[in-house]
């Protein structure tokens, strides 16, 4: 079977599982193969990530059109949606606008790496054709300044914007609700950051290196702050923890500038370091931080919070 054949079936095994899910059609693994079964009566939505559309190797089209400054793919024709598939841009930098339909074909998947470092693009409109983005899609877009998120959008995956050392702001919509690790690793003109209700977990080094981040909002949704996630945001000075927040992991916040941070809820679980054996959740060696906790919530006499200045706080910040 060739390569394109395989990478035909893989997309409708795709779209056949996004079908399902959109139609509330749940699915289990019976044999190896992923068959539907009756949706329970239960009211209780489980998360899970949207997976990432992985591309297998083919011969893109090179187009001769002046007006399209992609190479793509486009989807073999079958009984489903027929898509085009972003895999590299050869325009000239500037601000890109990505087209929703090339040979009257909706545009609704980039690549990985498709601008693979490009140092000429400053900004980029995205069409709300677009349903999924590949990891590393925008990775290294040195002088990147802008980019617009669709409502479409539903996973920003690992490294997607890693490196995009200009992007000093970005709107993610409310309709994402899984971001991957180092999903914006050191994009260090970064400055204020609102993750939307919805998303579960921020991944280990989402936000590592972001040394110009000074707001961070978080969802409601949030239940776990991984491994180094804001390690090294230096200007992040106060952060706001929701009460949904039950785990944080080491080195979450180490490095930062942390001089105020305030917990709606219980305290969370700390998870130590495995290799480092180091907490490092904090920026603990400073003198000027302090915690602060709501009044009646339980676990603060926990050894490890006694080694921080700790505070209770009822309304005002």
């Amino acid at each position: 079977m060739g390569k394109f054949a395989i990478r035909a079936i893989a997309v409708v095994l795709v779209a056949a599982f996004l079908a399902m899910v959109a139609g509330g059609c749940n699915v289990e693994l019976v044999d190896g193969a992923e068959v539907p079964v009756e949706p329970t009566t239960a009211t209780t939505q489980v998360w899970t990530p949207i997976p990432t559309v992985i591309i297998t190797s083919a011969t893109p089209v090179v187009t001769t059109n002046p007006d399209i400054e992609f190479e793509y793919y486009i989807s073999p024709d079958t009984s489903r949606d027929i898509s085009v598939y972003l895999a590299r841009y050869i325009g000239e930098g500037g601000h890109v606008v990505i087209p929703d339909v090339i040979e009257g074909i909706p545009v609704r998947f980039i690549d990985v790496s498709v601008f693979a470092g490009n140092e000429t693009v400053t900004s980029i409109k995205i069409p709300d054709t677009v349903a999924f983005f590949d990891h590393g899609a925008f990775r290294d877009l040195k002088n990147l300044r802008s980019v617009n998120l669709t409502s479409t959008i539903t996973n920003l995956p690992e490294v997607v914007f890693k490196g995009c050392e200009s992007l000093d702001n970005i709107i993610i919509p409310y309709s994402v609700y899984h971001i991957g690790s180092a999903a914006f690793m050191d994009c260090t003109s970064l400055t204020s950051i609102t993750i939307p209700d919805g998303v579960h977990e921020i991944e280990r080094g989402t936000f590592a290196n972001c040394t110009s981040l000074e707001t961070v909002v978080l969802g409601k949704d949030v239940a776990l702050i991984d491994f180094s996630a804001f390690e090294n945001c230096t200007s992040l000075t106060s952060i706001t923890i929701p009460s949904s927040v039950n785990k944080i992991f080491g080195n979450a916040f180490n490095g930062s500038g942390l001089k105020t941070i305030f917990f709606e809820g219980d305290a969370p679980e700390i998870v130590i370091d495995f290799y480092t054996q180091h907490i490092g959740y904090f920026p603990e060696t400073s003198p000027e931080l302090i915690i602060y906790y709501r009044e009646g919530t339980a676990g603060w006499d926990a050894p490890h919070w006694q080694d921080f200045n700790i505070k209770t706080w009822k309304n005002e910040k």
